[in-house]
Formats: structure tokens, sequence, C-alpha cells
């Protein structure tokens, strides 16, 4: 339970946060919590927008009225529709060139990614996998040359194992394993594979102690694990071309800057207008955004077109019946007991097809008169008197 010292202090404190008390605070403070003023009771200025314009369109629309009270509160119905409007087309075109932005770095972050993972998979991939193998390195590095963002990561790994040979270090087993399998060629090719054997000749020509490689606990290290025994196992007895370490190192700048050439030219060449026009095509979705808030956003602009159609429709009802003049009054037809139809003698009063008389039946109505009647006849030749026929009972 709070003490009187609590409660006196609470509310000195409370007098010192009362909230705007001007008359220009408290219409500051009105649009602390405005999103989009699209739902709002009133029309509220936000940032941005011309408190003078909004007033001028207001007296255009009160102009409209002839100073009719009842198109007042159209008038000013319509105008904040049409504002409105003005302010959600304002609020999606900035929605757009948002997305726009954000759709194609969003392309590039996706592509990298996917790249990225390929590259997982492709030092993941087994060593004595099939070249047919869905996850062994031919599939994914043909799926990497299919897109630039795949081309440049392998660019970039190869461009690794290039700044090692700048440095003079040899490929350990790894760099070795990547070379290879960045070449799409599984591990164990490199005991038939020419381009493999070549690199393996040369990657010994560069190692600085080729004897301690017949070290059992060496081999015993490359067969441990997922590594391959094949490395140098079956190049130690073999005559190498490459006798120095100068030539090995020549050999291995040659293959690198070759597989570099080839991926550049393919990224160039070939995967350049692709990529563009998939980053186009990305772009292009945001303007077919979906989701919550754009369906929030379509029916508003439904809402506010219903609304200013509903108010210029009204406001030019009133108009034209302002400005209409009176209906005349309808002339009553004469009635039957002081017309006679006689032979040779106009008719005082001659009844029309849209006007027939008292209980006439009018065009296109069947009639009720019998076939049998002998009036029947007699009207029709324009003899006899006008007598209302039988209706229907």
């Amino acid at each position: 339970m709070s003490t009187e010292k609590q409660i006196e202090a609470n509310r000195r404190n409370a007098q010192k946060s009362t909230g705007p008390r001007t008359t220009e605070g408290k219409a500051a403070s009105r649009g602390n919590a405005v999103k989009h003023g699209l739902t709002a009771e009133q029309i509220a200025i936000i940032p941005g927008e011309d408190a003078g314009a909004f007033n001028s369109d207001l007296l255009a629309w009160y102009s409209k009225t002839d100073g009719d009270p009842f198109c007042g509160p159209l008038a000013e119905t319509g105008c904040r529709a049409s504002w409105l409007l003005r302010r959600l087309a304002a609020l999606q075109d900035a929605r757009i060139c948002a997305g726009v932005a954000a759709a194609s770095d969003r392309f590039d972050i996706d592509q990298a990614r996917r790249a990225h993972e390929l590259g997982v998979r492709l030092f993941a991939s087994p060593q004595n996998c099939l070249a047919s193998d869905p996850e062994g390195p031919a599939a994914i590095v043909a799926e990497l040359r299919t897109f630039a963002a795949g081309v440049d990561w392998m660019i970039d790994r190869w461009t690794d194992l290039d700044m090692q040979l700048d440095a003079l270090l040899p490929w350990d087993h790894d760099a070795r394993l990547q070379a290879v399998q960045l070449m799409g060629k599984p591990s164990a090719a490199i005991i038939y594979d020419p381009q493999l054997i070549d690199l393996m000749l040369a990657c010994l020509a560069v190692h600085p102690d080729p004897n301690s490689l017949r070290a059992p606990s060496y081999q015993d290290s490359i067969a441990s694990g997922t590594r391959s025994v094949h490395f140098y196992q079956g190049f130690l007895d073999v005559e190498n071309v490459y006798t120095t370490p100068e030539a090995g190192f020549a050999a291995l700048k040659d293959l690198v800057s070759s597989q570099i050439e080839r991926l550049r030219a393919r990224r160039d060449d070939d995967l350049a207008e692709r990529t563009e026009a998939e980053r186009a095509s990305a772009t292009l979705s945001v303007l077919f955004e979906n989701g919550p808030e754009a369906d929030k956003m379509r029916r508003y602009e439904v809402h506010l077109t219903r609304t200013l159609r509903q108010c210029i429709e009204a406001i030019l009802k009133l108009r034209r019946a302002a400005h209409q003049e009176p209906p005349r009054p309808r002339r009553e037809p004469t009635p039957a007991s002081q017309v006679t139809i006689g032979i040779g003698q106009p008719a005082a009063y001659e009844p029309s097809e849209w006007d027939p008389g008292p209980e006439r039946p009018l065009r296109n109505e069947a009639n009720p008169w019998p076939v049998s009647d002998p009036r029947a006849d007699l009207w029709d030749r324009g003899i006899g008197t006008y007598e209302a026929p039988p209706g229907p009972a």
C-alpha cells in the first residue's frame, strides 16, 4: 500500500508531465500515431503535404455546390476522398521505389547465398563418387556455371589458390583436392585423367621434401578420415616432367590462369544478359506485390474511389434538380358520358392508343370483349355510342 509521501510525490510528478498545453503543441501531437492517415475520421495533413493545396481543393469543391447546404457535406467528403486517393497513390509509388531498390539487392544476395550453398556441397562431396553422381563434383560444378554468382564463387576459389602460388607456397592436400573438385572431377580420377596427372606431377615438383611422402606416417595421415589415398602414392616412382620447383609453379600458374579465363568468358559472354534479365524480372515482381498490407491498400483504394464517385453523382443530381423546371400538370381524360361517335361526325374526344379511355385495354393487352359481342364490330367501323367495355369480373 502506498504511503502518504509516495502519493504526494506521484501527484507532484504528474504535474510535470501533462502533455502539450498550447494549441500548436496539441496540433503537432495529433500526428504522433499517424501511419498513413487513410482511415482517419478527420483529414490530417502529414509531413510532405501542403495544407494550402487542400484548402484550395476544398474551395473548388464548394464552388460546384452553388451554395446548396445539402451539397456542403458531400463536397467535404468528396474532397477528402480525392485527397486520400492522391496520398494513397504517393504511398504506393514510394513503396514501389523502395521495393525496386531492395529487390535488386535481394536478388544479388539470394544468388550469392545459392552459390555459397553449392560450394559447401562441392567441397563436402564424397571423393570416391562416380562422374554421373548427382551429388558429385561434376553435377555441382555444372550447376555453378549456370549463373553469374556461381561463376564468381569459383573464380574467387581459384584466385585463393593462385595467391598461394604467388607466395611460393606449395599446395597442401586440401588445396590440391579443392583444385580437383573445382575442375568438376572426382579425386579418384587422378590415376587416369591426363590433366589431373599433370596437376599432381607439378605439385610433386614444388614439394620441399618429396622423399618424406614415402613415410608410413604420412600415408596413414592421408588415408585417415575422408582423404583419398591416391594423392602422391602412385607418382613417387614415376618420372616427373617438371624437374625443378620453378617449372612446377609455372605449370600450376598456367592451370589456374586458364581456369579463371574460361570462367570469366562464361560469365561475360554467356551469363551477363541472362543475369540482367533475371534481375529485371525480380524487380518487376515488386509491382505485383501481394500480402496483407497490399490487400489492405487495395481495399482502401476501392473504398475511396467509390466514395468519390458517389459524392460527385449526388452533387450533380442535386444541381440538376435545382435547375430543372417544375413538371407540367397532367391533363385528365374526358369522361365517357360526354363523348359520342356518329356516322360522318368527328368525335369530340378521340382516345389515343396510349389513352384509350376508361377501362379500355391498352395496346398489346388482351381485348376483354368477346368476339360474339356485336358492339365490337360497330366500334371497329366507327358506328355506335362510346360505352365502357365490360372489364374482367
